[in-house]
C-alpha cells in the first residue's frame, strides 16, 4: 500500500510533517506497489475553491471539509469524471475514524496501511463503512475506499506557515502525489464521499508539544 512522509524545515523553527496513507477497497481486492513520495508538488489548477489554501486552524471543520470536497471534485472534473456528492454516513465514518486516530494515537510516523485499522476494534475502512450501514442494498460488495492525511506543527508558526501542510490544498496535493491516494480520488466507481478534518496528532510517540490536523476521506460507490 502506498504511503508518503513529507518533512520540511520552515521559518520560525517550525517544522511541518505530513503523513498520508491510503487504502483502496474494491470488490476484487485492494492495494498496489509500495512507494514513498519525498516531495509534495502542486497538481491543482489555480485555486477556485473557497478556503482551499487556508490553514485548518483558521477554518471551521465544515468549511475545511467543503474545501477538500471542492478540490477533489476539481481533480475529477479535470479527468472527465463525475463529481462526488457528500454522504452523511460516509461523513460519520470519517469523523469517527479521525476521532479515534487522535485519541488512540497509533499511526506510524511513516504512515502505512495500519492507519486505517482501529487497534481497539480491529476494523479497517471496508468494515467500518459496512458496519455503518452504507449502501444497504449492496453493503458487502459496494466499492469503498479511504484516504488519510495528517499535517503536524510545533513552535509558534504563523497561519501562513501552518497552511503549508494543514490546508485542504496541502492534503489534496499530498494525496494526488501518491499513486494509491490518486487512484481513490480518480476512481470512476466512486459516487459519494464523506470527509472529516479534526485537530490533533494521531502519530504514535509524537511529542506532547506537537499539534496538527487529521484529514480523512471515505469513498463509496452506492
Amino acid at each position: 500500500m502506498p504511503t508518503a512522509l513529507w518533512v520540511r524545515c520552515l521559518p520560525m523553527q517550525a517544522r511541518k510533517i505530513a503523513v498520508v496513507a491510503a487504502t483502496v477497497i474494491v470488490v476484487a481486492g485492494c492495494g498496489g506497489p509500495s512507494q514513498t513520495v519525498a516531495t509534495v508538488t502542486s497538481t491543482l489548477q489555480p485555486t477556485i475553491c473557497i478556503n482551499a489554501d487556508r490553514a485548518a486552524a483558521t477554518l471551521s471543520p465544515a468549511d475545511a471539509e467543503d474545501a477538500v470536497l471542492c478540490l477533489i471534485n476539481q481533480q475529477r472534473a479535470n479527468h472527465g469524471l463525475n463529481a462526488l456528492t457528500a454522504n452523511p454516513i460516509l461523513g460519520q465514518v470519517a469523523a469517527a475514524h479521525a476521532t479515534a486516530s487522535v485519541t488512540l494515537k497509533w499511526w506510524p510516523a511513516g504512515g502505512g496501511p495500519s492507519v486505517h485499522v482501529n487497534p481497539q476494534t480491529g476494523m479497517d475502512a471496508a468494515a467500518r463503512i459496512r458496519e455503518a450501514g452504507y449502501c444497504p442494498v449492496n453493503r458487502d460488495n459496494v466499492p469503498r475506499g479511504e484516504n488519510a492525511y495528517v499535517g503536524q506543527y510545533w513552535g509558534s508558526p504563523t497561519s501562513d506557515v501552518m497552511a503549508k501542510t494543514t490546508s485542504p490544498e496541502a492534503a489534496v496535493n499530498g494525496w494526488m502525489n501518491s499513486p494509491g491516494h490518486r487512484a481513490n480520488i480518480l476512481n470512476p466507481a466512486y459516487r459519494e464521499s464523506g470527509i472529516a478534518v479534526l485537530q490533533g496528532v494521531p502519530v504514535s510517540g509524537a511529542p506532547a508539544d506537537h499539534d496538527g490536523y487529521v484529514f480523512i476521506q471515505n469513498f463509496g460507490g452506492c
